[in-house]
Parts: structure tokens; C-alpha cells; sequence
């Protein structure tokens, strides 16, 4: 299935393949099974050009997935520093909380 080849992509930093899809005219705001965004996917494995084209997309740095993790919470758990320091200059949010009610900075 196209969207499951997408989110493989993005996982396994594939920019090129990634960049050409997105110009294509898929939102980088286009959900997985979990409610993982795009950019929430390129934050859970550090690919912080990903990451940024997706900004540049008009995805949601904010988007919550279904457990109301942000990219921001994958940064910060799996201490992605670089690219969390460039959300955060960007205007994510560290305030915002999980399912667990806790803040990128308490855990995922």
C-alpha cells in the first residue's frame, strides 16, 4: 500500500524518494495507523532534512498522533537534540502533553 511505502520511506531517511511524493501533491500531514505524521515519523529516527521539508510542505508542527506524541516528544526521548533545538526555533511546542499527561521533556 502506497501510504505504508511513504512511512518507510520517511523511516529510513529516503529524501530524494520522499521530496519527489511530496511534490507530487501528498500533505505531509497524511496520518499512519497510529495518527504519526510525517514529520513526527522523520523525528522518531532523527532525519532532520526530512523533517524540514516537510515543514516546507505546510505539515503541522504540532500534530499530536493518537497517543498525543509530537515530534517534539521524539526528539527529546530519543535525544535528537539538533533537530529538537531546530523544532523549537521553528515554534513547537514543549508545553503540550500526552496521553500520560506528560511534556516532550518527561517522556513518552
Amino acid at each position: 500500500d502506497e501510504l505504508r511505502t511513504l512511512f518507510s520511506k520517511v523511516r529510513h531517511g529516503r529524501h530524494k524518494e520522499v521530496q519527489g511524493i511530496i511534490e507530487g501533491g501528498v500533505s505531509p500531514s497524511v496520518r499512519d495507523e497510529f495518527g504519526n505524521t510525517l514529520l513526527i515519523m522523520a523525528a522518531q529516527n532523527g532525519h532532520k532534512r526530512i523533517a524540514k521539508m516537510c515543514l516546507r510542505a505546510g505539515g503541522d508542527i504540532n500534530a499530536q498522533n493518537f497517543r498525543g506524541q509530537t515530534a517534539l516528544h521524539y526528539c527529546c526521548a530519543y535525544h535528537y537534540d539538533e533537530l529538537g533545538d531546530y523544532l523549537k526555533s521553528k515554534g513547537a511546542r514543549d508545553d503540550l502533553a500526552n496521553e500520560y499527561g506528560l511534556a516532550c521533556y518527561d517522556g513518552v
